[in-house]
């Protein structure tokens, strides 16, 4: 099974696509750590609940790749605008 298929299987088994709204995620692997970036409203900058929801998923996704780092960026408007970063 390839890296993305693998990732893709860990946001499935955590409910996250049961949890959101259609979104784009953008996945990039840096040295031996993998950064998903998420795209979000803006109030994930404001709302602290909007932010700690996605605090389960990186715990959830970091248990199922414990050789990897899991790094999510919570991005509004474009992949450059992080927003928030869950390590």
């Amino acid at each position: 099974m390839e890296e993305i298929d693998k990732l893709a299987a860990a946001l499935t088994t955590t409910g996250f696509f049961k949890k959101v709204p259609p979104t784009v995620l953008y996945v990039k692997k840096v040295d031996n750590n993998y950064e998903i970036s998420i795209s979000c409203y803006s109030t994930v900058t404001t709302d602290p609940d909007a932010y700690k929801a996605f605090v389960p998923l990186q715990k959830s996704m970091q248990k199922l790749f414990p050789s990897n780092k899991i790094i999510l960026n919570l991005v509004v408007d474009s992949l450059d605008n992080v927003e928030k970063r869950i390590e």
